[in-house]
Parts: C-alpha cells; structure tokens; sequence
C-alpha cells in the first residue's frame, strides 16, 4: 500500500470532566485583604484591556510620562505580581479611559459586597462614597460617631472646594446662556426680555462671589 493512501490518525485529547485547570487569581486567589484589593484593580485592567496586548498599555503608559512595562502588567493580571502602587493605578486609568476609583471599585456597585476595610464589608458604592470623601447615613455604620465628627472636620476644605466647582460649572452654564441669548437676538430673533438677561447677570455675580467666598475659607 501507498504511504499517501496510509489513513490518517488524529489525536482527539481527552475531557476532564468539566474540571478546567484554573490560572491566574483563581488558581492563586488574594492571601488577606490588600491582595483583594490588586486583584480586583488586575481584573478591571483585563477586562478595560480587552482584545489589546499587553505592550500596547504598556506604550501607552510610556506615551503618559510613566511607563509601566509589559511584564508587570502581565505579572498583574496572572496574579504573580500582588500589590500595585497609587502611582500605577493613576497612570493605568489614564491609559484606559477610566477614573482610578473606577479601577479600584469597578461596577456592580448595588447588590455587591466587598470588604471596605478588614472585616469590614459593605456594598461597593459605600466604598467608593467614603473613598472620594462624600458624606451620608452610610457613615453610622463604618465608624463610630466621634470618628465621624473628625472626618467631617478633616474633609471641609475638600468639600468647600467641590461646591466652589460645582458654583463654577453653574457659572458656566448661565454665561453660555446668555451668549445663546445674545446670539439669537442678533439673528432677529425674539428670545423675551431683556430682564432675563439681566437675571442670569445678576446670577453670576452671585455665583462668582460665592466661588471666592469659599476659596478663602
């Protein structure tokens, strides 16, 4: 017989059960709550890298000003490497279009629980409010009342300096109606009185002296 005619054998390979080896976090799950934390934030990284390699992230946290090398997001993701700085999640969210709390406490934020501190777990989006400094009821239940009363007093620069950005963007919310008001007049159209531009005038003053109100305190 012809070798070209010889049949031809294929190696079919063999089911395990259902029993997939596991890799990565799975194989080599967190060891105590900081690990928990690089191990959510590696997952978030994968996921937002998506069908991208991983030199390619790694190119773009060069192109940002602080480079992060292929191996140690690699190292990352496979759970061989099990801490990440502040300084890697800054540049990392930059390069992936997202927010750093974002990679630290990526969604679901309702129905989720995770450990905000050791022993201490809660649903994400509570994580994510004491994190960024918001205050609320959830607060009763993370620390005791005198903890409390320290936070809100070693937050108040940082909360009168979100008012005074949110006071900003109204400000510029009524300068852009008003150039619209503007605008539409000289194109002969009839947009009321002149008394509502007078309001949003008078508004932003308002807004102005507000804005420097609390940027002094």
């Amino acid at each position: 017989i012809s070798r070209r005619n010889w049949p031809t054998l294929r190696v079919v390979p063999q089911s395990d059960g259902g029993n997939e080896k596991k890799t990565g976090w799975d194989a080599n799950p967190p060891k105590d709550w900081g690990e928990e934390q690089t191990r959510r934030i590696a997952l978030e990284i994968r996921r937002l890298r998506g069908r991208r390699s991983a030199q390619w992230l790694a190119n773009r946290t060069s192109e940002l000003g602080y480079a992060i090398s292929r191996s140690v997001i690699s190292d990352l993701e496979i759970a061989r490497r099990r801490y990440i700085t502040t300084a890697e999640v800054t540049i990392l969210a930059r390069a992936l279009d997202t927010a750093p709390i974002a990679l630290i406490y990526p969604f679901p934020y309702y129905g989720d629980e995770i450990e905000v501190l050791p022993s201490s777990e809660f649903e994400k989006i509570v994580a994510v409010q004491w994190f960024t400094g918001k205050q609320g009821i959830y607060l009763e239940d993370l620390m005791s009342m005198v903890d409390q009363a320290n936070y809100h007093s070693n937050l108040l620069r940082l909360n009168r300096a979100r008012q005074a950005w949110d006071l900003n963007d109204r400000k510029e919310q009524l300068i852009l109606e008003i150039r619209w008001m503007r605008q539409r007049r000289r194109d002969g159209e009839d947009v009321g009185s002149t008394a509502r531009l007078d309001d949003l005038e008078a508004d932003i003053a308002y807004q102005e002296a507000r804005i420097d109100e609390l940027k002094k305190l």
